[in-house]
This record gives C-alpha cells, sequence and structure tokens, in this order.
C-alpha cells in the first residue's frame, strides 16, 4: 500500500512537473512570437509613419519656399517704397551723389523745396561705358510722386535729356520686367542680333526711351538702334 502510495505522489509530481515545464516552455515561445511581431508591427508602423512624413514635407515644403519668399519679396518692396531708380545720370570720380540727384529735382524737373534723403551709385557690372545706376531715397511718398510726375520734362532739358527716373524695383520685379520686354521684343521682331548682344531693329526707332520720348539722341548716337541690354535694364546690374 505505502509502494502504490509513493507511486501516486510520483506520478502526481511528474505531472506538475511536466505541466509547468510546458508551460514554461510555452510562455517563452509565447513571449519570443510577441516580441517578434511587436518589433515587425513597430517597425511597420515607423516605416508608414516616416513615409507619410515625407509625403507631407514634400507637399508643405515648396509652399513654405513659396510663403519665404513672398515675404522676403514683400520685405524688400517695403525697403524700397520711398526709392526712385536714375539711369544714365552722368557720372564723375569723387562726385557727391546725393548733391547730384539734388540738382537734377532742382534743374531738371523744376521741383523746388525737394531734395532726396540719400543717394547711392551702384558699380556699372556690365561692358558698356554707360554711367552705373543711381538709387535715390526720398524723405516722402509726396515728394516722390512730384519727381515721378514731372520726369517726363527732362525730355526737354538739354542736360538731362538722357536721362531715366522710375520706380525702383526688387529683384523679382526686374526680372519678370526683364523677360516680359524680351518677349514682347521677340514678338514684335524688333530684336537682331550684332556681335553676340541683342539690339533693336533700325525699323522701330526710339523704342523703350522711358521719359526720353521717341527721338533718338544726335549727340550720342542713341537712335535707332539702341542696347536691348540697356532697355532691360541689365546694364547696371545692381543688387
Amino acid at each position: 500500500m505505502a509502494l502504490n502510495e509513493r507511486f501516486d505522489k510520483f506520478e502526481s509530481g511528474l505531472e506538475t512537473r511536466i505541466s509547468n515545464k510546458v508551460a514554461q516552455i510555452l510562455d517563452k515561445r509565447i513571449n519570443s512570437v510577441t516580441d517578434k511581431m511587436e518589433k515587425k508591427l513597430t517597425m511597420a508602423v515607423d516605416n508608414k509613419v516616416n513615409a507619410m512624413k515625407e509625403e507631407i514635407k514634400a507637399e508643405i515644403i515648396p509652399e513654405i519656399e513659396e510663403l519665404k519668399s513672398f515675404a522676403s519679396s514683400q520685405s524688400q518692396r517695403n525697403n524700397i517704397a520711398l526709392n526712385i531708380c536714375i539711369r544714365d545720370l552722368p557720372e564723375n570720380e569723387g562726385e557727391n551723389t546725393k548733391s547730384k540727384v539734388d540738382k537734377l529735382i532742382k534743374d531738371g524737373l523744376k521741383i523746388k523745396n525737394v531734395t532726396c534723403l540719400n543717394a547711392e551709385r551702384k558699380p556699372n557690372r556690365s561692358n558698356s561705358n554707360k554711367p552705373g545706376v543711381v538709387i535715390a531715397t526720398m524723405r516722402s511718398q509726396d515728394d516722390k510722386k512730384q519727381v515721378l510726375t514731372n520726369k517726363s520734362d527732362l525730355k526737354d532739358n538739354r542736360q538731362y535729356e538722357d536721362v531715366f527716373i522710375g520706380h525702383d524695383q526688387t529683384a523679382v520685379e526686374r526680372k519678370i520686367n526683364e523677360n516680359f520686354r524680351i518677349f514682347r521684343a521677340l514678338k514684335n521682331n524688333d530684336i537682331q542680333i550684332q556681335s553676340t548682344r541683342g539690339v533693336h531693329n533700325g525699323s522701330h526707332p526710339g523704342k523703350g526711351g522711358g521719359n526720353r520720348g521717341s527721338r533718338g539722341d544726335h549727340r550720342t548716337g542713341h537712335g535707332p538702334s539702341r542696347d536691348l541690354g540697356h532697355d532691360l535694364g541689365g546694364a547696371s546690374g545692381w543688387r
């Protein structure tokens, strides 16, 4: 009887140990499989999230760059709101550019009690001998308006008849206007190539003369065939 009891206890204990061992093995297997599934799931989710991030970046970055460009353009536009651009104002070594602009306003435009706040001559970066562009800042919008309103009077002033006055422009605005003028000239068959430079054909004299009107300059030879680089504002290349 004692032997049977011992055998029963041994058998019962063996079953318990086997059950525990099987449970441990199953737990390890399940944990291993679960860990692998979690890692795969995490990796799949991460890959999906990263792919979505890249898609969002691809869509948003161009818009952000466009907004930055617009903001920069607006900032530059605000900074030059009182500026005027003066081309072909004779240049002298050691000149006082501000005094020269003030004299242009007084003697050329016949405007009294108006002077510029400051003026700067930009270096001429082209191969031409034309004077550098002058950028002058007026003291108020009213002063600037007077100058631009009277600029057409320069064509009747022998000293300043070749001088052109206009709004200062941002780099983007100058590029747009340059492309437009090239397109218009090409459309009108108004350009011919001479020594790798575009010039207006002789059949359209005096085009693009700004405040100078349609006549040519009998003293300097600026008449029927004018250098396209000057008309496009490229002769001075400021900023």
